[in-house]
């Protein structure tokens, strides 16, 4: 009788046969002999057989669908129950066998190895499981493989001389889960850490989820598997999945991060019927605002959202471009909480104000006669620097309405603005000759006063301790908060020292160099250094993951965005002011 063959690169069958040019049989482990047969039944056994293939691609299609069969595998076991009730079947036959090269009964077909195992089955109606390692014949038995597919269950019938040919889709064991980004927005941060950030408020990022079993090879087709969501984030994010694509929508305020969530795969990681979960970690990735005051536009990207071509290069996405009512900008600042962008104007002495997505017209605009620094507090309050009617003063325009403001008088211009963030909301005021705090509503005297002579920049920590970079004294200073603004640890020797962020990074531009480091207990430690034009602008931001970006001058036209670790970017066009959300200061 001619063989009834059934063989594809995925594809696991039963199939019988009655011709002779059998390969040579290996003798399967059972729980019973075979005069567990009646005479009759014995007499008319089918010599029916297991064949296996593996390939050594996994994406070949055959008619029947793709089946789950990984290159790794190494051998198999199976069992063989009659029906309950059958009477003359042949009882449960248990085997183990390899499926390499090397093991008896295979051999190299189609581009990978095709194994045959004859079962001598009496006829009636039986039930079968297969399950496959990535290890040699009984590994599984000692704890020494790995299970790549789960014990599928397929019916077999056995008439005299013949056998159905059930098509099994063994199902992948999902041991891992490759998570892969779709589009601009959302990020997979680490290599396999399942840490996923999506960008913006109100923003929707979308994830590809794939299975890989435990020798990270691709579960495909039938045997692959599906993904459910049992809850939803547990901050003000919402997720949905559709096939295997993730989708976040990320909520209208910022909330914190790394808020742990589940992905359920079935069929489940060890065996059919009880499906599993993976951990995922969820962030709000960064966005950097940077304005480009040549072309009355300010940027705001996604940085470091894959690697260029060249090696350390860190690409951008771009998230918005805003022009409506920005006029020569100056100076760039989110809120925190809401992700309002501000925006000096220095061509027209306004600050324009921003909801995400920032491609429509401003909220609101605030008229502010020959402005200089801004500063945005947690409740988007704006203290802007004003020379009113040749009167050197730092106004403050209370959130929502941004009515009229408070009017702080000051004897000297003010060349840097910073908020702090704890119970007391002071404002802290840099002008030449000192540093003074002033707390709300800002129309009193100052309450805190340090002296430096020509402080460029300020800012505060998280527990609003006081940072000030001199350019005249070259220092970087620290004043704690604790002891009353009494001056702590101090760098000195900073040659046209810059930004200083959050108290952690200092950013110095000199001989074409740009240097990002950090004040230690007596010095300046540097971190990294970017070899570019050291011109100004020289500017940082800082998010509340961490990282660093700053941009240096390069020409013209264009300018360096370097990230932390010595990631860099060019972008086309210059950069006169830097901010970054969520900011630093919400992580400390």
């Amino acid at each position: 009788m001619k063989a009834k063959f059934v063989s594809s690169l995925l594809t696991t069958l039963i199939v019988a046969s009655a011709c002779s040019g059998s390969p040579v049989p290996i003798v399967p482990r059972s729980s019973a002999s075979d005069s567990s047969a009646t005479g009759a039944s014995a007499a008319h056994r089918t010599s029916t057989r297991l064949t296996i293939h593996v390939p050594k691609r996994v994406r070949i299609r055959h008619r029947h669908g793709f089946r789950y069969v990984s290159p790794s595998t190494q051998s198999l076991s199976y069992a063989i129950n009659p029906v309950k009730g059958c009477k003359g079947c042949t009882q449960q036959l248990l085997g183990d066998d390899g499926l390499t090269l090397a093991s008896p009964n295979c051999a190299p077909v189609d581009q990978g190895t095709t194994c045959t195992f004859p079962l001598p089955l009496a006829p009636g109606h039986y039930t079968g499981t297969i399950a496959t390692y990535d290890g040699p014949a009984g590994c599984q038995t000692v704890n020494a493989c790995n299970t790549l597919s789960s014990n599928q269950s397929f019916p077999l019938t056995v008439t005299a001389g013949r056998s159905n040919a059930p098509s099994i889709a063994l199902y992948g064991v999902a041991s891992q889960l490759e998570i892969e980004p779709v589009g601009n927005n959302a990020r997979v941060l680490g290599n396999g850490n399942q840490n996923v950030t999506v960008s913006g408020l109100n923003s929707v990022g979308t994830f590809a989820l794939y299975g890989l079993d435990a020798d990270n090879n691709l579960i495909l087709g039938p045997g692959s598997p599906t993904f459910t969501l049992p809850s939803q984030p547990s901050i003000n994010w919402t997720a949905s999945i559709r096939g295997n694509l993730l989708t976040f929508t990320t909520g209208s305020s910022f909330q914190g991060n790394d808020t742990p969530f589940f992905v359920q795969v079935g069929p489940s990681c060890v065996t059919v019927g009880s499906p599993c979960s993976f951990t995922l970690h969820l962030y709000m990735g960064a966005l950097v605002a940077m304005a480009d005051s040549t072309k009355n536009t300010v940027h705001v990207v996604i940085p470091g959202v894959g690697t260029g071509a060249d090696f350390g290069t860190s690409s951008i996405a771009n998230y918005a471009t805003v022009t409506n009512g920005v006029s020569g900008p100056t100076g760039v600042a989110f809120n925190d909480a809401t992700a309002e962008l501000f925006v000096a104007n220095g061509s027209n002495s306004t600050v324009t104000v921003y909801v995400p997505p920032y491609t429509g017209a401003p909220i609101a605009t605030l008229h502010v006669p020959f402005l200089g620094a801004i500063a945005v507090d947690a409740a988007g309050d704006v203290a802007a620097a004003s020379n009113t009617f040749g009167s050197d003063s730092v106004e403050v325009f209370f959130a929502p309405s941004y009515g009229v403001p408070a009017v702080q008088p000051l004897s000297h211009p003010a060349t840097s603005l910073a908020f702090a963030y704890g119970s007391n909301p002071d404002l802290w005021v840099g002008t030449s000759g000192s540093v003074a705090a002033y707390a709300a509503p800002y129309t009193a005297p100052a309450a805190h006063t340090v002296a430096a002579t020509d402080p460029v920049s300020i800012d505060l920590d998280g527990n609003e301790n006081l940072y000030v970079s001199d350019a005249t004294a070259e220092t970087v200073t620290k004043y704690l908060s604790a002891s009353s603004y009494a001056a702590g640890p101090s760098a000195t020797g900073l040659f046209n020292a810059g930004c200083v962020l959050v108290g952690y990074f200092v950013n110095i531009c000199q001989e074409g160099v740009v240097e990002y480091g950090a004040l230690g207990p007596s010095s300046f430690q540097v971190l990294f250094a970017t070899g570019i034009d050291g011109s100004a602008p020289c500017l940082g931001a800082v998010d509340y993951l961490g990282d660093l970006w700053a941009a240096g001058s390069a020409g013209t036209s264009s300018t360096m965005l370097a990230g932390t670790g010595n990631l860099f970017t060019y972008v086309s066009y210059s950069v006169s002011a830097m901010a970054a959300f969520p900011g630093a200061r919400l992580a400390l």
